[in-house]
């Protein structure tokens, strides 16, 4: 994706990730099926 975890994490705060993110037990799980659909678009 380009893009550093920093910058990553700012966008999870945000709401503005590309990809769908959950916030479970205080720890962020990225949706795998979102991710794929991401990274089939490239």
């Amino acid at each position: 994706m380009g893009i550093s975890k920093a910058y990553l994490y700012e966008l999870i705060k945000t709401g503005q990730t590309p990809v769908w993110v959950l916030p479970l037990s205080g720890r962020h799980r990225v949706i795998t099926a979102s991710l794929v659909r991401l990274l089939e678009g490239f």
